[in-house]
């Protein structure tokens, strides 16, 4: 856990080391018993970054590092992190449910889903992970599904 935080705190100072902290993470990912083993670790080493009140340029360093190294490792540490932040997202806490928010949107920066890709995804795939890992559809897709549009055109996922 030690090792984590240390490389966490070296993530924060600048962007240019994430690379050279993201190969040790996963050097420590490599010898780590399980991913949920990993997981414990990195989630108790993460939990100070939700108490921070103000927007830091460091906090969102870590927040970028840590939505990187998250969308980068396998199926089961991704599926205990997503848990993790949906439980911080329905926290009363609001810089709780910031950061949460932020780490996720910092997670599809790069994955575009605006309705030209959107009309591509096939939404049978949404609606059986949303249904194994008990997430309303609505969530997944909020602002689409606000609008009618994928209601409209996807009613026989229902």
């Amino acid at each position: 856990m030690l090792k984590i935080a240390a490389i966490l705190d070296e993530a924060r100072s600048s962007y240019a080391t994430h690379n050279r902290k993201l190969r040790e993470l996963s050097l420590l990912r490599s010898k780590s018993p399980s991913p949920s083993h990993l997981f414990f670790d990195f989630s108790k080493t993460l939990t100070p970054l939700f108490d921070f009140h103000r927007r830091l340029a460091s906090a969102d360093r870590v927040v970028s590092f840590v939505s990187t190294f998250a969308a980068a490792t396998d199926d089961e540490f991704l599926d205990h992190f997503l848990k993790f932040l949906i439980a911080a997202a329905t926290a009363s806490n609001k810089t709780t449910r910031y950061r949460a928010w932020q780490i996720t949107k910092e997670d599809l920066k790069t994955v575009a889903l605006g309705t030209s890709k959107i009309n591509y995804l096939d939404p049978r795939i949404t609606v059986a992970w949303c249904k194994r890992h008990e997430v309303p559809i609505e969530k997944m897709m909020y602002i689409r599904f606000v609008h009618g549009l994928l209601r409209l055109k996807f009613g026989f996922v229902q």
